[in-house]
């Protein structure tokens, strides 16, 4: 009962809360290396693009580059535990609000696993440790917890590919 009151009162103001949406794209080229049966490590490069309010296109604005550097270790079938260090230009994008400034990100990963046949699902908990110019040219300090659910079939077959359960 009480969490349904609560909700009732944040509710109208969450709706409320963003007058403008946009969308975004992103491209990603990756290189992995595996060291050994238990650690690999990983090599992200990428830019992300965004729509405006002016421009409904997903690609109306290139809003940011980066680069990423992963290392994994595998625990076991189930778990993954990553750690990263990423530098992103975040470009001067002024219909979303964005700054013009660099930042650093380190990262802190683990990935839960759960095969059922031909569908694998993962969790992911991320806390990042983001270092963000701000206008008087000191990086601020940022942390953010993120957290994603994914679901993967193979159509195919009973595995994405040989090798990989």
């Amino acid at each position: 009962m009480v969490s349904i009151f609560a909700w009732t009162l944040t509710f109208p103001a969450f709706i409320m809360a963003q007058h403008n949406t946009h969308h975004q794209f992103w491209n990603e080229i990756t290189f992995t290396r595996a060291m050994t049966k238990k650690f690999s490590t990983e090599l992200n490069l990428g830019q992300n693009w965004t729509s405006t309010p002016g421009h409904s296109s997903i690609v109306a604005q290139n809003s940011q580059i980066y680069g990423r550097i992963w290392a994994h270790l595998y625990l076991n079938a189930r778990w993954k535990f990553s750690v990263f260090y990423g530098y992103y230009y975040n470009k001067y994008v002024p219909e979303i609000d964005q700054r013009e400034y660099p930042e650093g990100r380190l990262a802190l990963q683990g990935t839960w696993y759960i095969k059922r046949s031909r569908l694998t699902m993962s969790t992911r908990f991320r806390l990042e440790d983001r270092h963000i110019k701000n206008t008087e040219g000191y990086y601020e300090g940022v942390y953010r917890f993120r957290s994603q659910f994914k679901s993967l079939y193979a159509f195919n077959g009973r595995q994405i590919r040989k090798g990989i359960s």
